[in-house]
């Protein structure tokens, strides 16, 4: 009999691990070729980059007797990357998967990447995140990088904590 609960209780496990699983996720075969052909981290950037940045704010602790305050966001820099495209249209561009959206932004479809592993091996471009007086940040706890066939490239920074200091 208790076999026969760890038999269902590991079913019941292997289903919801699938109902988890992101359909717009492309299947790693395919995000593991495209991530050995990235080099965007190496590239000497002479133009600049228009990046849109959003904040969700979860917690913003004042104090007001040091003029400091702390505050616990998740972050995103979205950009789109010609550099991308161009590797995407010269690799890619008869794999079945991406091959009619290529450049298109309708897909919703993405490669999911590991922020810290991609910036170190520089797949990525590294950008140097700071704030003005900043006493210190807590780095992200799940940072990540999703990669589309539109070209675009948003980075994603959930739970980082900082504390700012504010002079005025």
């Amino acid at each position: 009999m208790k076999n026969f609960f760890i038999i269902v209780f590991a079913f019941f496990l292997s289903i919801n691990s699938s109902f988890a699983y992101d359909k717009n996720v492309f299947p790693a075969s395919f995000c593991n070729k495209l991530y050995e052909k990235l080099n965007l981290g190496e590239m000497d950037l002479s133009e600049k980059i228009k990046i849109f940045t959003w904040y969700d704010i979860y917690n913003l602790k004042m104090n007001e007797l040091d003029n400091s305050y702390e505050i616990l966001l998740n972050k995103s820099y979205t950009y789109t990357d010609s550099n991308l495209l161009n590797i995407l249209k010269t690799n890619f561009s008869e794999e079945p998967l991406i091959k009619d959206i290529i450049g298109k932004t309708q897909s919703g479809k993405y490669c999911l990447f590991d922020y810290e592993k991609g910036i170190s091996e520089k797949k990525f471009l590294d950008f140097k995140r700071y704030y003005r007086d900043e006493i210190f940040t807590k780095k992200a706890s799940n940072a990540s990088i999703e990669v589309y066939p539109s070209g675009t490239i948003q980075y994603d920074f959930k739970n980082e904590y900082s504390k700012i200091l504010e002079y005025d």
